[in-house]
């Protein structure tokens, strides 16, 4: 009984942990994009994205299980941002697929 109560605070911790983090790195992704786009080509192409740096210190910050917030995050952003949700769910797929190599 005592292992199952245990057990059950350690979920709660860990989900508890995920959406801390999702709170947080949500405004700051956000702040880094709208950054980056402020230093775009007239093409539309930008030379930094600023936010990779902040994603890839999460994942070595606190290991592979932050992989659905980064995915969530960059998700949101983009289609906050560039008002596409089929290239939204691509870009942030394919962004994280790139980072978790």
């Amino acid at each position: 009984m005592f292992l199952t109560k245990t057990l059950q605070k350690a979920r709660l911790r860990c989900d508890r942990n995920l959406i801390i983090g999702f709170l947080i790195l949500l405004p700051v992704h956000f702040v880094l994009a709208k950054l980056a786009t402020a230093f775009t080509f007239p093409d539309g192409t930008t030379a930094i994205w600023p936010s990779s740096g902040v994603f890839l210190a999460t994942l070595l910050l606190f290991g592979r299980r932050f992989w659905i917030v980064l995915l969530l995050c960059d998700f949101i952003i983009n289609r906050a941002l560039f008002f596409n949700t089929p290239a939204s769910l691509v870009v942030a797929s394919v962004t994280y697929s790139r980072r978790s190599c």
